[in-house]
């Protein structure tokens, strides 16, 4: 486990690796089995994988499908615990039942709604995997799973010093809604890099490197996040996925969007406040030099999100000289706007440098439609306002236009170049508003969310 620098697969793994240990039973294979479903070769070694899904008042439709995607998968050695901390009945009974239904493989447990459970759903999960279990693997209500999910990323972890594999995510079709390909966007694509981060869907991880890390963090922002950046710094490797077998639950609407983004600044902020020993410090032997700038290098649009926060703020500010002075030569506007295009052409360029190909407009629009969250987010974080509550960043685009409106008609002609720098940084406001109005699914079909109706059509690709 000394090697530092995270390995990543380009290509499917081979479905019979060279096994370590001794095969699985006879028995366990057979509890997997299905009629009609191909099974591996006598001389293949498929670890045990134990599936957690932890739910809390989500959709009980949509949880069940994703049950329904688990029990298809074409694995032998399986097994998944569901722990639901909902508040209300009519959200976890269904889930109960049909665990029932699908039969012993599926194992349900309801920890009730105290403060607390849902943060610490993760570590009753795994207090509850069999003993045998070699592999943990997580997913979100309304994730869909292509049913060679297993075969091609579990075998992975048969190799000594894995910590854990991350899966690719697949994106919504031309033919899915507006938003659903704005959120879908938003996501940046996983291309090779030195550090992994672990996410809450299609993650899988060992179970030894899990319990020898302690389990996981539930006072972290992002438990997954946390967990990948210990592991890794622990000295265990991690695998990315290129081939993407799944497809993770996308936010219905705008506030849910929201939402997302702003736990996404929490999280960036509670990494770097928890593993500012060896992120910052260039000697610490945890992580690489090349780890240590990935990992940084995603946080870094976090910190342009809040300067560009800062720099409004201070456009707003000095618009407001116009009342008494009209006289907009004062103000300026020179280093403003160099400020302006250097905060929003720069995320703009992180945006386009993450996206996945054919969705490049659509992550920039993202991408500057996240600066007034995120900032925000970071912003009330870091004064202590409390992190319940998503910051109302909506208001901040009627300001920028009054400013404006402003600064034109006291201003006049001069204040044209100050008028110029305020608009570039209305910019991710305005692609605020847009995404705001951009169509949406409105009904849901019975398989749960377009998304994942849509991800379904995966297990009918070829390999």
């Amino acid at each position: 486990m000394n090697a530092r620098a995270s390995r990543l697969v380009s290509a499917p793994p081979r479905l019979s690796p060279a096994g370590h240990g001794s095969p699985l039973g006879t028995s366990l294979t057979q509890r997997g089995a299905r009629p009609g479903r191909p099974q591996p070769a006598g001389s293949a070694y498929w670890p045990r994988v134990s599936l957690h899904l932890p739910l809390q008042d989500a959709s009980p439709v949509e949880s069940c499908a994703t049950l329904d995607a688990l029990d298809a998968l074409d694995y032998p050695a399986l097994e998944v615990v569901v722990v639901d901390t909902s508040t209300t009945p009519a959200a976890w009974e269904p889930v109960a039942e049909h665990c029932a239904r699908l039969g012993p493989r599926f194992r349900f447990f309801h920890l009730g709604s105290c403060a607390g459970a849902r943060m610490a759903a993760l570590n009753f999960a795994l207090k509850e995997t069999s003993p045998g279990a070699e592999v943990i693997g997580t997913l979100e209500a309304g994730c869909a799973v292509h049913a060679a999910w297993l075969r091609r990323t579990a075998p992975l972890l048969t190799r000594p010093g894995l910590g854990f594999v991350q899966g690719a995510w697949t994106t919504p079709g031309p033919d899915a809604p507006g938003f659903e390909r704005f959120a879908a966007a938003s996501r940046p694509a996983a291309p090779p890099a030195a550090a992994v981060t672990l996410r809450p869907s299609l993650a899988l991880i060992r179970a030894e490197a899990l319990r020898l890390a302690g389990g996981w963090d539930e006072a972290a922002a992002d438990q997954h996040a946390e967990l990948g950046l210990r592991l890794q710094r622990q000295g265990w490797e991690a695998v990315q996925m290129v081939e993407p077998l799944g497809c993770p639950p996308l936010p219905a609407d705008l506030p849910a969007w929201e939402k997302a983004q702003a736990a996404a600044a929490r999280s960036d902020l509670d990494l770097l406040r928890r593993h500012a020993d060896v992120l910052l410090n260039p000697l610490h032997p945890g992580l690489s030099a090349a780890q240590r700038r990935n990992l940084l290098g995603h946080m870094l649009p976090g910190l342009t999100d809040l300067l560009w926060l800062a720099v409004s703020g201070f456009g707003l500010a000095a618009s407001l000289l116009l009342l008494p002075v009209r006289d907009a030569t004062i103000l300026p506007a020179a280093p403003l706007l160099l400020l302006a295009l250097a905060l929003v052409g720069g995320r703009a360029l992180v945006a386009l440098a993450e996206a996945r190909p054919g969705t490049r407009l659509l992550a920039v629009a993202a991408g500057l439609a996240a600066m007034p969250l995120r900032g925000s987010t970071l912003g009330h974080t870091l004064l202590g306002r409390g992190t319940a509550r998503t910051p109302r960043a909506g208001r901040l685009p009627a300001l920028q236009v009054t400013a404006i409106l402003l600064s034109l008609v006291l201003g006049g002609a001069a204040a044209l170049p100050w008028v110029v720098a305020l608009g570039v940084l209305s910019l991710p406001g305005l692609a605020a508003l847009l995404a705001a109005r951009l169509p949406r699914q409105t009904a849901r079909t019975p398989q749960g969310r377009p998304g994942l109706a849509s991800a379904r059509r995966l297990s009918g690709q070829a390999f």
